[in-house]
């Protein structure tokens, strides 16, 4: 984790020294190849790290889209990454969670990991308003808070269900990620 925070964080400096002598067009074409894609490698598996490491990668993700858009140190960053549609490190995380879940769903994942995690209607017969969302497992330590077991049905059964019908997968991540940003002010 530590190489890919001082990969990033070179890449930062390179986006300062630029940032007034290239358009910010070419600023963000940068920042996705050489910043995004290190933010996404594993994220779904590198996320359930110590906290502190990603809000280490959030400070330096803040700082890059600082640099982007050309803004003073302390300036909030969220409507910035509205604009420039950049997802926070920790948005990356839910909207891989619900590209996993979306495979899980629709049965585009070895059955291994299909059979991992079961619908409500298949651990109790009762008619609830839940009963076609993923079954939240019980857990016993702190440690499993952060599992993709219990986080994976946890974020797919908090989708609005006009999201979770969607049957498309670029559909479904786009919108997805329309509404991870909608939050952004």
């Amino acid at each position: 984790m530590e190489t890919i925070i001082g990969n990033i964080s070179k890449t930062c400096g390179i986006l300062n020294k630029l940032k007034y002598r290239i358009p910010q067009s070419i600023l963000l074409n940068i920042y996705n190849i050489l910043i995004l894609t290190y933010l996404q490698y594993c994220t779904i598996v590198c996320a359930n790290c110590n906290h502190s490491k990603l809000n280490s990668l959030f400070i330096i993700q803040k700082r890059a889209v600082g640099n982007i858009c050309k803004l003073k140190y302390l300036t909030h960053t969220a409507p910035y990454f509205k604009n420039l549609h950049v997802l926070t490190i920790f948005d990356i995380y839910t909207l891989q969670v619900c590209q996993f879940m979306f495979k899980v769903t629709f049965n585009l994942l070895p059955s291994s990991l299909v059979t991992y995690f079961q619908i409500n209607s298949a651990v109790h017969s009762y008619n609830t308003r839940h009963l076609q969302d993923y079954h939240i497992s019980s857990i016993r330590t702190a440690k499993h808070l952060k599992t993709l077991r219990l986080s994976g049905p946890r974020i797919w059964n908090s989708l609005p269900s006009e999201i979770k019908a969607i049957n498309n997968f670029h559909s479904f991540t786009r919108s997805v990620k329309s509404s991870l940003l909608d939050v952004y002010v």
